[in-house]
């Protein structure tokens, strides 16, 4: 989807595989962009025609959804300018279904979000997703319509992706600590490793008197 805007445009193109010679076409591949505007909002994928009435959209089918299958993959989807880097949580979903009176409920948070690197200066937005499914059974209360609802919210925080380098003055006031801190190390384990040597070079050249070597003695007559 691109960036929300307080209008509504769409453009979609719709390819239908076609099944057998004599059957009806049996899978179809949606894909277009569409302007939303920056509040609450739904996009979804059901059968029938959509009307007006009482001022809210609704859709009429008069066709047997007996045959119907909402099986899907989700390719990609996203709010925004795409960005290499960003992860799109719905790309590749897929969701395999037994049932023609099945619903298919996506809640998507949108978070506005201000890539500025030396790679992408674009305005985009990150995605948060929940999922819901269940199977519709009006004689146990579970009513509605199938179809895939795309439900999404566009968050009123904005996040900012920035990258920044420090000045050559910086860099080069750090770089003259961490050789500064290298000698000084180098130099106290070298003195340490010279008194090691020296004690043990020390108690290697003492030479004991052996036991049966004693002191002369003098006898006076």
């Amino acid at each position: 989807m691109r960036s929300p805007r307080w209008r509504r445009a769409s453009a979609w193109t719709s390819l239908c595989r076609e099944g057998h010679a004599s059957g009806p076409k049996d899978a179809c591949r949606i894909s277009g962009s569409v302007v939303v505007s920056k509040s609450q909002g739904n996009l979804h994928i059901v059968p029938g025609k959509h009307v007006e009435h009482l001022s809210r959209h609704a859709h009429v089918s008069t066709s047997d959804l007996s045959s119907l299958n909402l099986s899907h993959r989700i390719d990609h989807l996203s709010f925004g300018q795409p960005v290499t880097g960003l992860v799109y949580p719905l790309d590749g979903d897929v969701r395999v279904t037994q049932h023609a009176h099945h619903v298919f409920q996506y809640l998507v948070q949108a978070v506005p979000t201000q890539v500025d690197t030396s790679s992408a200066h674009v305005d985009t937005y990150q995605l948060s997703v929940t999922e819901h499914d269940r199977v519709l059974d009006h004689a146990r209360g579970s009513h509605g319509s199938p179809g895939i609802f795309f439900k999404y919210d566009v968050d009123w925080l904005r996040v900012r992706v920035s990258e920044s380098r420090p000045p050559w003055g910086q860099l080069l006031t750090r770089l003259v600590g961490i050789v500064g801190g290298v000698f000084a190390t180098s130099g106290l384990l070298d003195r340490a490793v010279a008194l090691l040597c020296c004690c043990w070079f020390q108690r290697r050249t003492r030479t004991p008197l052996p036991e049966s070597v004693h002191s002369p003695t003098a006898t006076l007559g």
